[in-house]
C-alpha cells in the first residue's frame, strides 16, 4: 500500500545529477520540433559546478502547436523521503520559453511543476519549485527538464544548460540569488558623439556580495581590465584610444562570492566623425528578390588595413557574385583576399589603403548582393565572425556590427475556399493591398510530385508494375494522375485515392501546376484534390511570390494565412 506523507522531512539538499560522469543514462525527446539534442559540456563551456553540465539544444522554428524539448534519464530518479522542492541551475538563452519538470507519485500518476514561467535571462540562474503536498510515495523525477513553447510567434532555436539538479528538504541558508546589473553606460542602443566614452554599469548583490576577482568586461569581443569601486557599486572602463565610429558591443559578467553569475550584453553607437565602418541595409526584403547590404566607410583615408569575415546561410540567401563588389578606386594591388564560398563565408582583406591618393573620396566601401530564396518564411541573419582594422600609426582596433537580420516579406497571399478529395477548389491570390492578381501561377511545392496526363485513347492502371497483374482501372485520354515515383518503364501513380502502376510510355509528365488566376485573382481547379494528404502551394508572377512552408503538420484540416499555405486534403 502506498504511503501518504503528511509533512516534509528537514535535511540538506541531495544532488540528483551533477553531469560530471557522462550522459550514457540520459536521453532526449520532445514534440513539434525540427531538431533536439543533448550533450555533456566540458569547461570552459558553461558549467555551474565542476567541469561539466547538460546542454539541451532545440529548434522549434516553423512549427505550430505546443512545442517541447525534454531531457530525462532512462530510469526514473527515485526521490528520498518527501522533498519540499526540486531545484537546478539553468544557463538561460533569453528565448522566453516555459521550463517545467515532470514527476510521478507512488501510483505512477504524472504531475508538473513550473521551474520558470519564462527563461528570460542569459547566463546561470538558480530555479526551484515546490512539490505539492500530499502525494503518494515514493515520488520519482520522471522528466527533469521540459522546455515548452505554446506561442507560434515565439518558435525559435536555441540552447540551455542545466547543472546540479537537486531535491530540497528545507531551508538551506544558501545564497541562490544572482547579482543585479543596472545603469549601463552608454545605455543600450544609445548614440554617443564622442569616441572616448566611459563604458560601464553598476552591480550589487544583497547576499554574499560582489566578488571583485570574478568581474569580466569585454568590448567588441576583447577582454578589458575594468575598475571596480565597491562603495559605489560601479564598474567602468575608459578606452585609452578613440573608438571607431559605428557599432560597439559591451559584455559584462559579474559573480558573487557564492558563484552566482549575471551576464549583461548591450550595444551602443559612436558617431563622432572619426574613422569607422557601418552596414546599411533594408530590414525587410521580398522573397525571390535581390537584397543589397552596403558598407559605408567614414574617414576612409585613415585606414591602412581592413579585414572582414562574414557568414550567411546559403540555404536562405544566394550571393550573386563570386567576389564582393568593392569601390572602383581600390586597385587589385590592395586586395589580399576577396572571396565568397559556397558554404556561405565571405572573406575581405585589404592592405595599403593609406597609400591611395584618392581614398578620401571613398564612402561606400563595398556591396553585398544576395538573392533571397523564394522558400523563406523566417528571418535570416548575416553575422560578423571577425572584423579588424589597422589605422595609420599601426594601431589595431576591432570592427564590430550586430547580426544583420533580414525579415522576409511576400508580394502575394493565397486563400482557398475548399480542399476536399474529389471536389474542385477555388484559390484566390491577392497583393498586399488585397487586390486580386491576374495571371499568377499557382504550383504545388510539396510533395515534389509530377503530374501525368494521358495522351493515348486508353491506358490501364495495374496493381503491380507488370502488364500481367490485376487491372485496377481503365483510363481515358486526358486523365490526370499524381506520379509518386518512376521505376524503370513504370510510373507509380495515385488515381481516385488508389495507388497503382502505369506504363511510362502512356502519359506526358509535367510539374504539378494548378494553373493561372483570372482577372479577379481566382483559380478554380481539381488538381488540388487529386490525392489525400498535405500539400504546400505557392503563387508567383514574374519575381513576385507568396510565402510557403515546407514544414509538415499533423493537423487534419487545411489552413492558410499570409505566411503559411498548407492544405490537408481529406
Amino acid at each position: 500500500m502506498d504511503e501518504i506523507i503528511a509533512g516534509y522531512v528537514e535535511k540538506p539538499p541531495i544532488i540528483l545529477e551533477s553531469f560530471e560522469n557522462g550522459l550514457e543514462h540520459w536521453i532526449c525527446g520532445g514534440a513539434r520540433f525540427k531538431s533536439i539534442s543533448i550533450r555533456q559540456t566540458k569547461y570552459p563551456e558553461p558549467a555551474r559546478f565542476g567541469k561539466s553540465s547538460l546542454e539541451l539544444k532545440y529548434d522549434f522554428a516553423g512549427t505550430t502547436g505546443i512545442s517541447g524539448a525534454y531531457a530525462y534519464t532512462k530510469e526514473k530518479i527515485i526521490l528520498h523521503d518527501y522533498p519540499k522542492a526540486i531545484g537546478m541551475w539553468v544557463y538561460g538563452d533569453g528565448n522566453n520559453h516555459l521550463l517545467r519538470a515532470q514527476l510521478r507519485d507512488g501510483k505512477g500518476h504524472p504531475f508538473q511543476i513550473d521551474l520558470a514561467g519564462k527563461v528570460d535571462w542569459i547566463g546561470w540562474k538558480y530555479v526551484e519549485c515546490k512539490i505539492p503536498h500530499g502525494k503518494s510515495t515514493p515520488l520519482t523525477l520522471d522528466i527533469p527538464v521540459r522546455l515548452l513553447e505554446t506561442n507560434d510567434n515565439n518558435k525559435n532555436a536555441g540552447k540551455i544548460y542545466v547543472d546540479n539538479i537537486r531535491s530540497v528538504y528545507g531551508k538551506t541558508n544558501e545564497d541562490l540569488i544572482n547579482p543585479e546589473i543596472f545603469g549601463e553606460c552608454p545605455s543600450a542602443n544609445e548614440v554617443v558623439s564622442t569616441s572616448t566614452v566611459k563604458i560601464g554599469a553598476f552591480a550589487k548583490d544583497e547576499e554574499s556580495g560582489i566578488n571583485p576577482t570574478r568581474i569580466r568586461m569585454y568590448l567588441d569581443g576583447n577582454e578589458l581590465t575594468p575598475t571596480y569601486i565597491e562603495e559605489e557599486n560601479e564598474i567602468f572602463y575608459t578606452p585609452s584610444e578613440p573608438l571607431l565610429d559605428g557599432y560597439h558591443q559591451v559584455k559584462l559578467v559579474v559573480q558573487d562570492y557564492y558563484g552566482n553569475e549575471t551576464e549583461r550584453i548591450w550595444q551602443f553607437i559612436v558617431e563622432a566623425g572619426g574613422p569607422g565602418i557601418k552596414p546599411i541595409f533594408e530590414k525587410a526584403t521580398y522573397i525571390g528578390n535581390p537584397l543589397h547590404v552596403f558598407f559605408e566607410a567614414n574617414e576612409f583615408h585613415k585606414f591602412k588595413r581592413i579585414e572582414l569575415h562574414i557568414k550567411f546561410d546559403p540555404c536562405k540567401l544566394k550571393h550573386l557574385e563570386k567576389q564582393i563588389i568593392l569601390h572602383p578606386i581600390i586597385p587589385p594591388s590592395c586586395i589580399v583576399r576577396n572571396e565568397v564560398t559556397e558554404e556561405g563565408y565571405i572573406y575581405i582583406e585589404l592592405k595599403g589603403l593609406d597609400q591611395l591618393e584618392t581614398s578620401r573620396a571613398i564612402q561606400e566601401l563595398l556591396k553585398l548582393t544576395f538573392l533571397m530564396h523564394s522558400n523563406i518564411i523566417e528571418p535570416t541573419k548575416i553575422n560578423l565572425i571577425k572584423g579588424m582594422a589597422t589605422l595609420k600609426g599601426e594601431r589595431q582596433t576591432p570592427i564590430y556590427f550586430p547580426p544583420i537580420e533580414i525579415v522576409p516579406k511576400a508580394h502575394y497571399k493565397i486563400a482557398i475556399d475548399r480542399a476536399s478529395l474529389g471536389f474542385n477548389s477555388t484559390l484566390i491570390v491577392t497583393d498586399e493591398k488585397g487586390h486580386g492578381i491576374h495571371g499568377a501561377t499557382i504550383q504545388v511545392i510539396f510533395p515534389e510530385y509530377k503530374l501525368a496526363l494521358l495522351n493515348s485513347e486508353l491506358a490501364f492502371l495495374y496493381k503491380d508494375p507488370s502488364d500481367k497483374s490485376e487491372v485496377m482501372f481503365k483510363l481515358k485520354k486526358d486523365t490526370e494522375l499524381v506520379v509518386l515515383e518512376i521505376e524503370n518503364d513504370w510510373l507509380k501513380v495515385v488515381y481516385r485515392n488508389k495507388i497503382g502502376w502505369l506504363k511510362a510510355e502512356s502519359p506526358k509528365l509535367f510539374p504539378w501546376k494548378l494553373g493561372k488566376t483570372d482577372c479577379k485573382g481566382n483559380l478554380k481547379t481539381d488538381r488540388l484534390s487529386l490525392i489525400e494528404g498535405e500539400l504546400l502551394v505557392q503563387a508567383h508572377k514574374g519575381k513576385q511570390y507568396s510565402f510557403y512552408n515546407k514544414d509538415k503538420s499533423s493537423r487534419t484540416s487545411w489552413l492558410t494565412n499570409s505566411r503559411i499555405h498548407q492544405y490537408y486534403i481529406q
